[in-house]
């Protein structure tokens, strides 16, 4: 498992329909926590601030550039 550091921030890029799956996928945390509380590597406040910051996203319009 990496490690980084708290001043480390990591911008991912999603579609609206990618953003709605992830969150729909967090909500239904009590699942995936039980699954998750099993394994040693789990560390139950990274998953709930994980959370958090997924509801706090913000929608972001940045240009477009094609490769």
């Amino acid at each position: 498992m990496k490690t980084t550091t708290n001043k480390t921030r990591h911008i991912v890029t999603l579609t609206t329909g990618q953003y709605d799956h992830l969150y729909n996928i967090m909500c239904s945390q009590d699942e995936i926590v039980d699954y998750l509380n099993e394994s040693d590597w789990f560390d139950r406040q990274t998953f709930d601030n994980l959370f958090d910051n997924i509801c706090a996203a913000k929608e972001t319009y940045l240009p477009w550039k094609n490769l």
